[in-house]
């Protein structure tokens, strides 16, 4: 029998794929549910077993019908299992609590022996009664839940339930490769492989004040090179695999950003001068702030 490994992955977020190396490290054998197979594996530099996401919109669920291969359809009978292993699902859109409410409730009935595990994950308050069901029924539907914060461990106990809080998936993953100097399972990282004397910075909106002088914009997704003033004069990287998104973070001595796992990273690899860039833009921004 089999892990199935459930998030964003595939998505080409870098905080959701150094979530993705972060659990493949405690469950080395697992399968991956990600929307796009040659990115996940090309960033992780490994190949393991993969799975489309589960169907959540009709071109999905027509693909999910009409081709079973490379579906979890195929997994039936395999997997005792499942495991949301990080990051904030549960979060702001609508649209989010669709996707990952419909998602949980879906595999339940796809897999009704199997465990269900809900890791490290960031949830935000409900704002309105569509995500309130959401929640009520993703609580319903798992074994357990742990989370990255008391808030979010707050917003399950307001529900009738209780989740033990763990931190960040990515945030504790790289404290033990730095704190406990824990070497990557396939891995020849160097840990004094560079120095700390780059400063990054990132943004995923607009920003309308001075925007800083960094040395390199690290985009945590490919969209976020949009947000680059013309007259920056830095380079511009979107990292290629977990081994280059460490080097940069283990290199920089100060870090400006909006993206959570931005700082979260930053921060974990030693970087001694962590900012935001204006305003936090999310709850989940501001719990980690405060943290």
């Amino acid at each position: 029998m089999k892990t199935l490994l459930v998030g964003n992955f595939g998505a080409r977020n870098v905080g959701d794929e150094m979530i993705l190396a972060s659990a493949l490290e405690r469950y080395p054998d697992a399968i991956v549910a990600t929307a796009d197979a040659e990115f996940s594996t090309r960033f992780q530099e490994k190949k393991f077993q993969t799975v489309l996401p589960f169907p959540t919109g009709l071109r999905s669920w027509l693909r999910f019908l009409s081709h079973p291969e490379g579906t979890v359809r195929e997994l039936k009978g395999t997997v005792d299992t499942i495991v949301f292993p990080g990051g904030g699902l549960l979060a702001i859109k609508d649209k989010a609590w669709w996707i990952w409410g419909s998602t949980i409730v879906g595999l339940r009935k796809m897999f009704p022996e199997a465990r269900i595990i809900l890791e490290a994950q960031g949830i935000d308050t409900p704002k309105n009664d569509w995500q309130k069901f959401w929640l009520n029924r993703v609580i319903d539907s798992v074994h357990s839940i742990s989370v990255r914060d008391k808030e979010s461990a707050e917003v399950i106990f307001s529900f009738g339930s209780s989740a033990e809080v763990v931190g960040d998936a990515a945030e504790n993953f790289l404290k033990k490769i730095f704190v406990e100097g824990r070497k990557l399972q396939s891995s020849n990282f160097n840990l004094q492989s560079s120095k700390k004397d780059t400063v990054l910075v990132n943004a995923r909106a607009k920003f309308h004040g001075e925007f800083p002088q960094a040395d390199i914009f690290l985009a945590m997704e490919p969209g976020d090179v949009r947000w680059v003033p013309e007259k920056f004069s830095g380079k511009i990287v979107f990292p290629d695999t977990v081994q280059e998104t460490i080097a940069l973070f283990h290199s920089a001595k100060v870090a400006i950003g909006q993206r959570l796992h931005f700082l979260i990273m930053a921060k974990a690899c030693g970087c001694p001068e962590v900012k935001t860039l204006g305003e936090p833009y999310a709850e989940k921004v501001k719990n980690w702030l405060r943290r």
